[in-house]
């Protein structure tokens, strides 16, 4: 049986991130993975790596020593300007893998200029499964709160009907910190945050793609303020496909990638 390795932004309190590990590991549980931080050099040889998802970056790559390596729900889309499609510094590195699996049309097509071992799937967080609280939190406004970003002041009138969602670890600390008068649902568990979304009226956040992604699973309208390319390139998945297809697709790109395993 291969050698596998899963090499991410994991185990950090990001829920976006640890939903696409979720799947992942537990797709190839079979394979007993091991896995690596991005930024840390793996010195173990591997028959496969998997890299992803997220944002596909050079560090995602430093030290990996594998026969085969391959990008598992992952965007290249660096900026979407005037329509210009401006990817990021892996733009050269595409080619070293194996087969790379995107999760947005448009970098799709960058990638696509790039390499023809390359595969349109949805975020892998479609595969997700809700698991909802006993308390549902129906009409509601959640708010993901950045302690980075973003005025969420001008968000809390009338704090009945408000409630903070994180989906950073970091963020919950702060949110708990600074407004201590707002009710929040934090949960490590990134089904259990998917599930808490049924029944909001809306959701705000900032320069975030999962909340946008959760939020469309559960049929919950949803506002990013500070859209950057990853949010906007998921914008653009919504305009050209349903809730329906897009699951179809990252359960495609699922059974493609254990295929070639």
């Amino acid at each position: 049986m291969n050698k596998i390795c899963i090499r991410g932004f994991y185990h950090r309190d990001n829920i976006g991130d640890d939903g696409v590990y979720k799947i992942i590991s537990r797709e190839l549980k079979d394979y007993s993975p091991t896995f690596s931080w991005d930024e840390f050099p793996t010195h173990e040889r591997f028959d496969v790596t998997i890299v992803g998802g997220g944002g596909l970056s050079p560090w995602m790559t430093k030290g990996v020593v594998t026969k085969r390596l391959y990008g598992f729900s992952v965007g290249l889309v660096q900026e979407v300007s005037g329509g210009s499609i401006l990817y990021n510094q892996m733009r050269d590195q595409v080619r070293t893998f194996d087969h790379i699996f995107v999760r947005d049309k448009l970098s799709y097509t960058v990638g696509r200029a790039i390499t023809d071992k390359i595969t349109l799937m949805a975020d892998a967080s479609m595969l997700l499964n809700p698991i909802y609280p006993k308390q549902p939190f129906n009409n509601k406004i959640g708010i993901s709160p950045r302690y980075d970003f973003g005025d969420v002041t001008s968000y809390l009138n009338n704090l009945d009907n408000k409630i903070f969602m994180p989906f950073l670890g970091i963020d919950a600390e702060w949110a708990h910190k600074e407004f201590p008068q707002v009710n929040m649902f934090y949960d490590k568990d990134p089904e259990k945050i998917l599930g808490a979304l049924k029944g909001l009226k809306h959701f705000y956040c900032w320069h975030q793609l999962h909340p946008l992604v959760y939020c469309a699973m559960m049929k919950v309208p949803s506002t990013v303020t500070n859209g950057i390319a990853k949010t906007l390139a998921f914008r653009n998945m919504q305009e050209n496909y349903t809730i329906d297809e897009m699951r179809h697709m990252a359960r495609e790109g699922m059974d493609k990638l254990l295929e070639l395993l």
